[in-house]
Order: structure tokens, then C-alpha cells, then sequence
């Protein structure tokens, strides 16, 4: 699986990955993140339904994905 995401606003990042019953699968530290830049990062998930989580500065962002 690949996250593609940008932000707004220069700042530091995070992206939290975690099952469906909330527990944490992989944390990743991103650092600076530049702002209308786009990244892709590529995540180790098994099968099943995730929760991925960006925090980029002030700004959270949550989404869910299925892995088959």
C-alpha cells in the first residue's frame, strides 16, 4: 500500500497506521514536510481493514483502506 498526501503549510509530520480495533501497527516519523509538495509512503500492512492517521502540524487527517 502507498499513502499519497501534501499539506498546506510547511511543518513536521507523522502517519500512524493502525487495525481496525484502534491498535497501532506502524508509526512513522515523516520530518519536514514541504508545503504543496506531493510524497508517497509506502506502508507494510497485512490483510484486512486499517485506519491510517496523518498528523501534519496543527492539521489530523484519518482515513480507511482495505487491504485484500
Amino acid at each position: 500500500a502507498i499513502v499519497v498526501f501534501s499539506a498546506p503549510n510547511d511543518c513536521k509530520g507523522q502517519l500512524t497506521v493502525m487495525d481496525i480495533s484502534g491498535k497501532t501497527v506502524q508509526r512513522m516519523e515523516l520530518g519536514l514536510i514541504i508545503a504543496g509538495m506531493t510524497y508517497y509512503q509506502p506502508l507494510k500492512v497485512a490483510k484486512g481493514m486499517h485506519i491510517v492517521m496523518l498528523q501534519a502540524g496543527e492539521t489530523s487527517m484519518q482515513t480507511k483502506f482495505v487491504m485484500p
